[in-house]
């Protein structure tokens, strides 16, 4: 049966023009190669506490099982913080304790059809987390047990798991704090507009702390942060877009940025057409809106703003002062139209 499976999946890859890498199976040990996926992935996914996986061979997905002691978990992301993707995420899964001769570090790299890259830790009690060596750059992320047991023992392991990651980002919040806070109550009409700490869809940063960025200056600018998640937000950017192909004048941009912390479903909105439940989406074709999403290292632009719902829009003005805060969705267009006059 395996040698089956292996026949049809090589053949499938064959039917696939130019492709040339190599499959890695849940049983094999095969190296792959792809140049569909980010720089340095394939030294992650080829590091020897690789036990299986499975590279699927119509798209740049896979997912690929690890199991080791700490320090090959801290070898393999090293290697993943390295890869130069715009956001790098580890996200802590409970999970119920291991048998006695299973490794203490199970984890799961999985690749997207963008050939982007999340990594996935099971905690379970007999996991050191304080041993883990987070890279600067990575941000951690709780998600939920993916056991369905209803055994009584099994919840209170993973509920015990639970508790040890939710103290762990507890001690690395606090670890890792300390940037100043800006004082979003003295934002008003007139004031200077704070700064942007964000990533473009290219992966490249916006500084915090540095100037007004450049192709902004001089021009009226139409701030919005956003969910990726919202369908409020998905309606308001939507309408935004309607708004874009009225407003004709050279100096005129919109920059959305997206609060979420997760990276992938944000880049497919901004990448593809997609189909929100209320009519097609596609922001890709239009140069002169900028599409940016919140810095994991430095996630505070919207607090800078005062921006504690979404969608929540601001207008800033060409010397970069603000000329409307916090304008309602229902308002937008009209005070909107009223500023470009």
């Amino acid at each position: 049966m395996k040698t089956l499976h292996l026949f049809l999946v090589l053949a499938a890859a064959a039917l696939v023009p130019g492709r040339a890498r190599a499959l890695v199976l849940t049983y094999g040990r095969e190296a792959v190669h792809s140049s569909s996926w980010v720089a340095g992935l394939d030294q992650v996914i080829n590091h020897p506490s690789r036990v299986s996986g499975m590279d699927g061979p119509f798209g740049p997905s896979g997912q690929f099982q690890f199991s080791g002691k700490v320090d090959s978990f801290n070898d393999v992301l090293k290697a993943y913080a390295a890869c130069s993707q715009p956001v790098h995420t580890l996200y802590l899964t409970p999970m119920a304790d291991p048998s006695t001769h299973e490794e203490p570090f199970a984890y799961q790299v999985s690749i997207t059809l963008e050939g982007q890259a999340f990594l996935h830790l099971s905690v379970s009690s007999l996991t050191d987390l304080p041993a883990i060596q987070i890279p600067p750059g990575v941000r951690l992320e709780s998600l939920p047990a993916v056991s369905t047991s209803t055994a009584p023992e099994i919840q209170k392991q993973e509920s015990a798991s639970k508790e040890i990651i939710d103290a762990f980002l507890r001690a690395h919040k606090q670890a890792t704090s300390g940037a100043p806070q800006t004082n979003s109550s003295e934002l008003r009409v007139g004031s200077l507009a704070p700064s942007l700490a964000a990533l473009s869809a290219d992966g490249n940063a916006v500084n915090a702390s540095g100037p007004w960025p450049k192709h902004l200056q001089g021009k009226t600018v139409l701030l919005v942060f956003w969910s990726a998640t919202d369908a409020e937000s998905l309606r308001q950017i939507d309408q935004l877009k309607k708004m874009r192909r009225e407003v004709s004048r050279e100096n005129f941009q919109i920059v959305s940025l997206c609060v979420d912390r997760e990276w992938a479903p944000w880049m497919r909105i901004v990448s593809q057409r997609i189909d929100y439940g209320q009519g097609e989406l596609r922001l890709h074709d239009d140069s002169r809106w900028w599409h940016l999403i919140q810095d994991p290292n430095a996630p505070g632009t919207a607090q800078s703003y005062g921006a504690t719902k979404f969608p929540s829009a601001f207008i800033i003005g060409p010397d970069r002062r603000l000329l409307a805060v916090s304008v309602p969705s229902s308002e937008l267009p009209s005070t909107l139209h009223k500023l470009l006059k």
